[in-house]
């Protein structure tokens, strides 16, 4: 079994629709899946 994870975060200061924020986040897993098995893969909004 493997996992991966995708992690969009937001400091406060970024005026984001929730939209692009779960674009961020499926961007990150993909990111994950990418670069191998068992990875956490993190995009800030800046």
């Amino acid at each position: 079994m493997t996992a991966s994870f995708g992690v969009a975060s937001l400091t406060g200061d970024e005026h984001l629709a929730l939209k692009q924020v779960y674009k961020n986040t499926d961007d990150a897993l993909y990111l994950a899946k990418e670069n191998g098995h068992n990875r956490v893969e993190a995009i800030s909004a800046a």
